[in-house]
C-alpha cells in the first residue's frame, strides 16, 4: 500500500518545494496531496486516506493550529502524523500546537538533507 502524504501550504512555491524535497528523498510508492489551507485540507482527508501531513502554521481561511486541533478532534484522525513547517519557531506557539496534536515542526529553512532525514525516518517506521 503507498504511503500517502498531505501538503498543507498556502504557498504554491513552498508546496513545489516540498515536493520536490520529497521526490529526492528517494522514497517510493509514495502517493503525494495537496491542500491551500486546513479547510481545504480537511476536506482532503475525508476523502482520502492520509499518513503523514506536512502543514503550515500562517495560512488564510484556516491556520495550521485550528486545522489540526479539528482534525485530532475526529477519533478517526487522531493517530495522523502532523509536522508542522514554519519559518518562525515560538517556544509558546509550539507548545500550544503541541497541545493540539501536531507530532513535531520543521523550520522552513531546514536543510533539504535533513528534511529527507526525517521523511525516511517517517516512512520507515510506518512500513516497518
Amino acid at each position: 500500500m503507498a504511503y500517502s502524504i498531505l501538503i498543507v501550504d498556502d504557498s504554491k512555491p513552498m508546496r513545489s518545494a516540498v515536493k520536490r524535497t520529497i521526490a529526492r528523498s528517494g522514497v517510493r510508492n509514495l502517493n503525494i496531496f495537496e491542500a491551500q489551507n486546513g479547510k481545504e485540507a480537511l476536506g482532503v482527508i475525508e476523502n482520502t486516506r492520509i499518513d503523514l501531513i506536512l502543514t503550515d502554521y500562517n495560512m488564510p481561511v484556516m491556520d495550521g493550529h485550528e486545522f489540526t486541533k479539528k482534525l485530532k478532534e475526529r477519533p478517526k484522525f487522531k493517530d495522523i502524523t502532523v509536522i508542522l513547517m514554519t519559518g518562525e519557531v515560538n517556544e509558546a506557539k509550539l507548545e500550544k500546537l503541541k497541545n493540539a496534536g501536531v507530532t513535531a515542526h520543521i523550520t522552513k529553512d531546514i536543510m533539504p538533507e535533513k528534511f529527507k532525514d526525517l521523511l525516511s525516518s517517517l516512512i520507515f517506521n510506518y512500513a516497518g
